[in-house]
């Protein structure tokens, strides 16, 4: 597990899982570096991963709290790319079984907790 320097954060505080080459890897290569079963996690990823990643991480047991940050490429031909890749790993990994919904949503809960900040 990498530490690396982050605005707002402490060693210690921020884990980063360099390992997985999938977000289902992530997943659950996470769930073991964590104690998914004591609390809700956020997870911090690109705004137009936030859906696949829920699900990954939902399916292997792991509450998360989404965190979305800026996709930079807004508007450009790589936007386009990086959306359809997102839409074809969201169905992959609904008709391979990964996760329950095709897209998945945050849970009501994480909903309540981002509105409260």
């Amino acid at each position: 597990m990498a530490y690396t320097p982050a605005r707002g954060f402490t060693k210690g505080r921020l884990l980063i899982e360099p390992q997985a080459k999938t977000t289902i890897e992530n997943a659950l290569v996470s769930r073991q570096m964590l104690a998914p079963e004591r609390e809700k996690w956020p997870i911090v990823t690109s705004a137009v991963h936030i859906p696949r990643a829920v699900g990954a991480f939902r399916e292997v047991g792991v509450l998360v709290l989404p965190w979305p940050v800026f996709d930079q490429q807004t508007g450009t031909a790589e936007a386009g790319r990086k959306t359809l890749h997102e839409v074809f790993g969201l169905l992959e990994n609904w008709i391979l079984g990964r996760t329950s919904s095709p897209l998945p949503a945050p849970s009501l809960q994480s909903t309540a907790l981002m509105a409260a900040r």
